[in-house]
């Protein structure tokens, strides 16, 4: 009888646990963009112009976000400003989600570069960086005073890095740094951001 009982308490244990798996705690989440045969669009409201997802700004006043009454934006009502102010850092941050396996990123848009200096140096720059965190994953383009003029029109620009990491949720993160005299104000607009898995 005691080993009847033994090998009935045995069954009863293994089928309680099975009805109970965890999956292993290092199960990676599904991811909401995957890989396709072509370059993927990632960054959502590149035209600044939809109320979602907003754009976060570091200082949080004033705007970084200009409409027609400062310049007339590339495309829609309005466009990133950033800069505009000597002595300042200022950021713009978007997030986006990666596919596993992104391996390059490509970003593009218009840009309107209207600078007040004439020196022959990068004494004002605008970078554009993804970050896994405080990470930087990927340099992707640095604009500088030395493309601006004092009545600037927009153009476009692209540029195509490698990233070194393909986190499910990344930063773009847009930085003006200006030195302490003759300002210059970065305005971007139609921005859009393609990642590879090639």
């Amino acid at each position: 009888m005691s080993s009847t009982k033994l090998v009935l308490g045995v069954v009863i244990a293994v089928a309680s646990g099975c009805g109970g798996v965890d999956p292993p705690a290092d199960a990676t989440p599904p991811r909401d963009v995957v890989c396709g045969s072509s370059p993927i669009e990632v960054l959502p409201n590149g035209g600044f112009d939809d109320s979602s997802p907003l754009w976060t700004q570091d200082p949080v006043t004033p705007s970084f976000l200009c409409d027609m009454s400062v310049i007339m934006p590339a495309s829609g009502t309005k466009a990133a400003c950033l800069g505009n102010t000597d002595g300042t850092v200022r950021t713009l941050t978007q997030q986006i989600k990666l596919p596993a396996g992104a391996k390059s990123v490509t970003i593009s848009g218009q840009r309107c570069i209207s600078t007040q200096e004439t020196a022959t140096a990068d004494n004002d720059v605008l970078s554009f960086e993804l970050l896994d965190g405080s990470t930087v994953i990927s340099s992707m383009l640095t604009l500088s005073n030395q493309q601006g003029v004092a009545a600037c029109e927009f153009s476009s620009f692209t540029a195509t890095k490698p990233v070194t990491a393909d986190p499910i949720v990344a930063t773009l993160r847009l930085r003006s740094t200006l030195d302490s005299a003759r300002t210059t104000t970065f305005f971007i607009d139609s921005l859009s951001l393609k990642v590879s898995c090639q």
